[in-house]
């Protein structure tokens, strides 16, 4: 039996044990801090007793290799299962939709319809617009920004649909998506509603995915260790000969899975003087911000206080997706957040309130809040650019070294399902590698 030392606890680090483990490797896994998940991750609140997610995570119909994973951890069923609302709030219009356990894009478009806030003709030439995307012959320089002002969108399409949906796939502005970043994305999903579906799991990233995977690590073998840093990885005659943890030198494996994010890979090379680059020299990052507030319930609108599980687009006065779960916990999540980072945690906090209050959400002032807390992920994601980064840079690294990570892939942008993917595909090039041998 092979065996593989995974470097790094995150998800992709999870997902790579996983379906290494199940292929017959056995399989190590390091983690530097005291807990799995990286930034998938649950926080538990000792004030209130309870957990929550460092922020609220959709899961999309196209996610076909996190499915497989949540299929093989068990709770596959628990989110294809969970029932929400789907809801549009701008200024004095609120408009709730029944309870189902998936929306597709077609029914957040017919929202948008009924709320008034499109037409009808905006709705099919959405479909229009998919279409020569798929069909478009694309430059290097040309972004879904210039697409969409050449085939002379309405404003009203442009700012309810395109931006939403390209903040919360990419969490950037529609000008830092190359068109051929969006194409490759809605080629390998195909248009139909199963696949444009998304999902908002009523339970935690904890009870999802952590606490499920070290059931399977216990079950099934796969040891893990926790605050264990790899400091160094050892390196002679272009293959990795071991790796330094906590001190202590572990070379008892054939091969090496680094599953670290982008900004941490170049330090575990720094001592050799290995000519190895930083991903951080290619990559530009960009940030995300969750805002937990928990309320009275009587605080709320009518209209929000039937629904325990919610997900609402609000455009005004600044476009955000707020959360609703339970009777008194709201989950505010500002993506493509470079404007808001700085701002200290009181104001992030005042403009939530400002946003409740100017959509007749909720009459709420900071006196009214039990208790909040403020998550701001600098690094959140990565701004897509297929000129900016090219993994054939790292062609020279170790023959028994390998890389995954969401950074890695080739999609260019940062999602669970890029990071569950890329841990996918080592299983596929230690194949490829055990035929070669």
């Amino acid at each position: 039996m092979k065996s593989v030392c995974i470097i790094g606890g995150g998800i992709s680090g999870i997902a790579a044990s996983i379906f290494l483990k199940k292929a017959g490797y056995d399989v190590s896994l390091f983690e530097s801090t005291s807990k799995l998940g990286g930034r998938t991750y649950s926080i538990f609140d000792r004030y209130l007793n309870i957990s929550y997610d460092n922020g609220k995570h959709i899961l999309a119909g196209w996610y076909k290799n996190t499915f497989e994973l949540l299929n093989v951890l068990g709770t596959k069923e628990t989110i294809i299962n969970s029932k929400f609302r789907l809801a549009i709030a701008y200024k004095d219009i609120l408009l709730v939709s029944s309870e189902k356990n998936r929306f597709s894009i077609l029914d957040y478009l017919l929202l948008l319809k009924k709320i008034g806030l499109i037409k009808w003709a905006d709705l099919w030439n959405v479909f229009i617009q998919f279409k020569k995307i798929r069909s478009s012959k694309v430059t290097e320089s040309y972004n879904i920004g210039s697409f969409l002002s050449q085939h002379k969108v309405s404003d009203n399409l442009l700012y309810f649909f395109w931006l939403p949906v390209v903040n919360s796939i990419f969490n950037c502005d529609l000008e830092q998506v190359d068109l051929k970043n969006f194409k490759n994305l809605i080629s390998s999903i195909g248009f139909n509603l199963t696949n444009l579906s998304f999902f908002c799991p009523d339970k935690t990233l904890d009870e999802i995915f952590i606490q499920p995977a070290v059931k399977f690590f216990q079950t099934y073998g796969v040891k893990y260790h926790l605050n264990s840093k790899v400091s160094e990885i050892l390196i002679r005659n272009s293959k990795v000969q071991g790796i330094i943890v906590n001190g202590e030198i572990k070379n008892n494996f054939d091969y090496y899975v680094s599953a670290v994010s982008a900004d941490k890979f170049h330090l575990l090379f720094d001592k050799i003087g290995q000519s190895i680059k930083s991903p951080k020299e290619f990559l530009h990052f960009n940030p995300i911000i969750s805002v937990n507030i928990f309320i009275d319930d009587n605080l709320l609108n009518n209209r929000l206080k039937d629904a325990t599980s919610l997900m609402l687009a609000i455009f005004h006065p600044i476009p955000l997706w707020l959360f609703k779960n339970g009777q008194n916990y709201l989950s505010f999540i500002i993506s493509n957040a470079g404007k808001y980072v700085e701002y200290e945690k009181n104001q992030i906090l005042f403009l939530c309130i400002k946003v409740l209050q100017e959509n007749n959400l909720a009459n709420l002032n900071q006196n009214n809040i039990r208790h909040f807390s403020v998550i701001k992920e600098r690094s959140a994601t990565i701004i897509p650019g297929h000129k900016q980064f090219n993994l054939e840079i790292f062609s020279d690294l170790p023959s028994n070294l390998l890389l995954c990570g969401d950074w890695t892939s080739k999609a260019g942008f940062s999602t669970i399902e890029s990071a569950v993917s890329s841990s996918k595909l080592i299983l596929k090039k230690l194949e490829e590698i055990e035929r070669q041998n």
